[in-house]
């Protein structure tokens, strides 16, 4: 019986989930990455799994049934590195705590456990605060994730189930028939397809334009740093007041272009990673912002002021992208009916091996999904 052959697009987190579930479902797969593997976003990730900035419900859903297939992999790949030992956002002023409380309550309906803490509780779990802090909002499901690990761990698995990985493949254009895509184009040839899953993030726009179709994607480049190791400070993630839901507070670019959204979490081997210095660049541009890395550690000292003397081991910046009306893109596109687009996921780790499941029953049209919203075309 011939197999069905599906080339994906983008070896991150989403196209690795992607590759181990075609392939166990018998797919002939090959995945293709411009780059190494997580050589963008997924590899400038910091592992932080969110629940709280996005409460829509098949967020929730997406995420929770993720998680679990998470746990599940952990049995043989530890290198994953789960830890949901909560999150926090930091809450300043009145209209801070205004909107978490409609938070917690919006999130305990949803099933998660949720509080706000104060005072002595709130400084208990996350010490050496600043005095500006008055608060946090807390999600208990929320934690940190090893993304490099994560994204290996799939990849070894894909692999496994007889899914060809191609690294520095780059996609220069496609063979159609019609509104059908029968080839993808790379520099070593054309590779035969009968379906096209596209997870290349904020190349997604790129290769758009090689199917005569504008996907409406915007990008940013975010700066982070991790430091050198320490002993236990913090458990779970942490995130600035600009990611409290339904928040008026906008995060703006200064006289540089470049807004700090503060984002912290610490990893099993103790190193803190602190994020992120945003700013818009060309896609491509791949250099380290050595202003950036400077102005997260001035923002992560005033909130943290006790906290300074680290050494910085490592800086790095990544291309991630994000849909303007905050809504991913997933379904087929007019210009390739076998072409799936699926990109603009916010917390791709908290979400992708649910949407790599939810691909394959699109792909085999038995999927009751409602992607309305997700058109990659509106």
């Amino acid at each position: 019986m011939t197999k069905t052959k599906a080339v994906i697009i983008g070896a991150g987190i989403i196209g690795t989930a992607c590759a181990l579930e075609l392939a166990k479902a018998g797919y002939e797969v090959t995945l293709l990455e411009q780059w190494g593997l997580a050589g963008a976003a997924s590899g400038g990730n910091s592992g932080q799994i969110s629940l709280l900035d996005r409460l829509e419900k098949w967020h929730i859903e997406l995420s929770m049934e993720s998680l679990e297939i998470y746990k599940d992999m952990m049995k043989v790949y530890p290198e994953i590195a789960l830890n949901q030992n909560g999150g926090f956002c930091l809450l300043e002023e009145e209209i801070d705590f205004e909107c978490a409380e409609k938070a917690m309550k919006e999130a305990r309906t949803l099933g998660l456990c949720s509080d706000i803490f104060t005072g002595k509780e709130k400084d208990r779990w996350v010490p050496y605060l600043s005095e500006d802090i008055k608060g946090l909002l807390y999600c208990e499901e929320e934690g940190l994730i090893n993304p490099h690990g994560t994204v290996w761990a799939f990849v070894k698995a894909a692999k496994d189930a007889g899914a060809d990985i191609r690294e520095y493949t780059r996609v220069t254009g496609f063979c159609r028939t019609g509104n059908k895509v029968t080839g993808v184009v790379t520099k070593d040839g054309v590779i035969p397809c009968d379906v096209v899953i596209c997870a290349c993030g904020a190349w997604a726009k790129r290769i758009g334009e090689m199917l005569d179709t504008d996907i409406c994607l915007p990008w940013i480049k975010g700066t982070a740093f991790i430091t050198q190791k320490l002993p236990p400070i913090f458990r779970g993630q942490i995130l600035g007041r600009e990611c409290v839901p339904g928040t008026p507070v906008k995060v703006l670019p200064d006289e540089d272009g470049q807004a700090v959204a503060l984002g912290i979490g610490q990893n099993c081997n103790g190193n803190l990673s602190v994020a992120q210095c945003n700013e818009v660049l060309d896609v491509d541009d791949r250099e380290t912002s050595f202003l950036g890395a400077a102005k997260i550690a001035k923002e992560f000292l005033r909130t943290f002021p006790e906290l300074k003397g680290f050494e910085v081991l490592r800086m790095w910046s990544a291309t991630t992208p994000s849909t303007p009306d905050g809504n991913p893109f997933f379904g087929f596109l007019k210009n390739g009916e076998n072409v799936l687009m699926t990109a603009g996921f916010k917390g791709a780790f908290t979400t992708a091996p649910s949407i790599a499941r939810h691909v394959l029953r699109t792909i085999e049209h038995r999927d009751e999904w409602d992607i309305s919203l997700f058109d990659p075309e509106r």
